[in-house]
């Protein structure tokens, strides 16, 4: 059974990257959080199942694009999770779903079958591709040079994708290591708050103004990220 769709309230439009061109237009927005399973295991995430024997469930495509052609509007369909990329048939659905309408997606770039979409997907399509960069996990499981590869593949086949780092307090020691080791690819990186507990205090209002610095990150984005 394919997991159900809501629509997206998460962020408000100004507190996205540039997501579309001026011929990408649709009428709806969906988001689609499509599993809990991830690849990866980062401390500061709450919303991942990491247990292999935890299945991660097809998308019924057939049954989606029959929804989807009742309302007789064009969707932008943006995918999360975990990691939605474990979707066994993820590719064939981005296919499916393309030909008419708008995809945006997470992801941490290292499953095995994401490159498969370069052949598949029209880039124009894809709105964005949000690459998650997990560095400490990456550096561990000896994955940083999969995460750069598939970024530079993407962005060379004409994919408007970018990169964003959870700005984790631990991390500020790091940054001007993986902020070095990334822009030598051609890859520049910005910050996203942090929100929990660490150490007894509550993030982002833990943050030091030094911190803020660090990751870059103002106190307009601090709101933006907020949620109810």
């Amino acid at each position: 059974m394919a997991p159900s769709l809501r629509l997206s309230g998460l962020f408000s439009y100004m507190c996205m990257k540039k997501i579309r061109s001026n011929n990408q237009h649709y009428d709806a927005w969906l988001h689609w959080d499509v599993t809990k399973r991830c690849n990866l295991n980062c401390e500061y995430c709450f919303g991942k199942i990491t247990d292999p024997k935890v299945v991660v469930n097809l998308i019924d495509i057939e049954k989606l694009i029959a929804t989807l052609d009742k309302t007789d509007k064009v969707f932008r369909i943006s995918f999360t999770g975990g990691e939605p990329t474990m979707v066994p048939n993820f590719v064939e659905a981005l296919n499916a779903i393309t030909e008419k309408h708008f995809i945006s997606f997470n992801t941490n770039l290292i499953t095995k079958n994401l490159t498969k979409i370069i052949d598949a997907v029209d880039p124009q399509r894809i709105l964005h591709i949000h690459a998650s960069l997990h560095y400490d996990e990456l550096v561990k499981k000896n994955l940083l040079e999969r995460f750069i590869e598939n970024f530079k593949l993407f962005k060379k086949n004409g994919f408007n994708i970018f990169t964003e780092v959870v700005a984790y307090p631990p991390l500020v020691d790091r940054i001007y290591e993986m902020k070095s080791i990334l822009e030598s690819e051609g890859i520049d990186i910005t910050f996203a708050p942090f929100f929990g507990k660490l150490n007894d205090k509550i993030y982002p209002d833990a943050y030091t103004e030094k911190e803020l610095e660090l990751f870059g990150i103002s106190e307009n984005e601090l709101q933006c990220f907020s949620q109810k």
